[in-house]
């Protein structure tokens, strides 16, 4: 992910290849995540990771975290590779 996690940044880019479709959101104590991969929900599985297919050319996941009555929307465009 580029550049590296920084709350105060609220856009990042990522490569991947097709066959890495886990990601792994993970708050700051008494924060709730929620994830979204191109305006769709995704419901974290079992182990915490949210399982995703991406589409051909940029995706879109949005990550909400909300801690109390403040919310904070990151976005990472995932380029699937081959």
């Amino acid at each position: 992910m580029t550049p590296a996690f920084d709350p105060d940044v609220t856009e990042y880019t990522a490569t991947t290849e097709n066959a890495s479709n886990k990601l792994t959101a993970v708050p700051d104590y008494g924060a709730a995540v929620s994830v979204e991969l191109n305006d769709v929900a995704v419901t974290a599985g079992s182990d915490g990771k949210y399982t995703m297919t991406w589409a051909e050319g940029e995706n879109a996941v949005e990550i909400t975290v909300t801690e109390g009555t403040e919310s904070n929307v990151y976005t990472i465009t995932v380029n699937p590779g081959t």
